[in-house]
C-alpha cells in the first residue's frame, strides 16, 4: 500500500468497527480542496484525493465552523487543516 494512503487506514478501521455516531477532530495536515490554501503552490488533485476518498468511503461530513476560515500559517501560506 502506498505511504499517503496507510495514512487514512486506521481511521477506516475505527470506522469500520464503530457502531451509532462518532466524531474525529484534530489536525489532518491534509485539505479538502484549493480552497483550503491561499498564497502557496497550486493545489494538485493527488494532494486532495485521499482525504476526500477516505471521508466518501467512511460517511463522514465535516461539521460547519465559524472564525478564522484558515487554522494554519506559516506567515506564507495559509491553510485549513483542523477539521470536526
Amino acid at each position: 500500500m502506498e505511504d499517503r494512503k496507510m495514512l487514512w487506514q486506521d481511521p477506516k478501521e475505527i470506522h469500520m468497527n464503530q457502531q451509532g455516531a462518532w466524531l474525529a477532530l484534530g489536525d489532518y495536515n491534509a485539505i479538502l480542496d484549493s480552497e483550503d490554501r491561499i498564497r502557496g503552490n497550486l493545489v494538485r488533485e493527488m494532494e486532495i484525493m485521499d482525504f476526500n476518498e477516505f471521508l466518501l468511503d467512511s460517511s463522514i461530513i465535516e461539521m460547519r465552523s465559524s472564525g478564522k476560515s484558515f487554522t494554519w500559517t506559516n506567515r506564507h501560506v495559509s491553510s485549513k487543516i483542523d477539521r470536526v
